[in-house]
């Protein structure tokens, strides 16, 4: 898949809106759309992914931020897959109403999540450096490369077209959000289904349960 950058992916709407300059369009529009476009996959697809800047525990605190920093730029966090400690080792995640009693080891640190907070159980005694990954929302509020994974770029041009016919012509945006939903629909399903939050929590033994993203 070719790599695109916003000027390219407008080229390309532009084609499918039959306006190849600007005309009823402007390139104020197209740039928003775009923006929007990005942050729609990455908020459907989980498809940005990063590792956030590790933190260290404070002795008696068990609740923690949602992470907002990255290799020292900001991120806006979509939720947490695991957090993992200074072994690289992945912590056990427990559903809220098992905090405090999740384990029998009671120094085994567990976590979950809960109104952008990283809830720790049994509460740190000792300084933890834990690291969070995470899914990261994403924006294009410039020009340069797309700001998501270039596998998704295909699906910009979709969405700006889809934008643009909305206000336009409203049968023809119907058909083209139609092609752009149903291809983020197979994406989703051939490569992150093994993202969607706290489906790989079930454990042998254990029921699992349909849970809607």
């Amino acid at each position: 898949m070719a790599v695109l950058t916003r000027t390219a992916a407008k080229t390309r709407a532009r084609v499918l809106l039959n306006e190849p300059t600007a005309r009823y369009y402007s390139e104020a529009s197209l740039n928003a759309w775009c923006d929007d476009a990005v942050r729609d996959i990455s908020l459907k697809t989980f498809c940005n992914q990063v590792r956030a800047t590790a933190i260290n525990t404070t002795s008696g605190v068990y609740s923690y931020s949602f992470p907002t920093t990255c290799s020292g730029s900001a991120i806006n966090v979509i939720g947490i897959k695991t957090i993992t400690n200074s072994a690289n080792i992945s912590l056990n995640y427990v559903t809220p109403d098992l905090m405090g009693k999740a384990s029998e080891n009671q120094t085994e640190l567990c976590w979950t999540d809960w109104g952008r907070f990283i809830i720790l159980s049994p509460i740190p005694l000792t300084a933890w450096n834990l690291t969070f990954w995470c899914w990261i929302e994403a924006s294009q509020s410039a020009a340069g490369t797309l700001t998501i994974p270039s596998p998704y770029h295909h699906l910009v041009p979709l969405y700006i077209a889809y934008k643009g016919f909305e206000s336009k012509q409203n049968q023809v945006a119907t058909q083209f959000f139609s092609e752009y939903t149903q291809e983020l629909d197979r994406i989703y399903k051939l490569i992150h289904t093994k993202d969607s939050p706290h489906l790989n929590f079930i454990k042998p033994g254990m029921v699992a349960q349909t849970v809607n993203t």
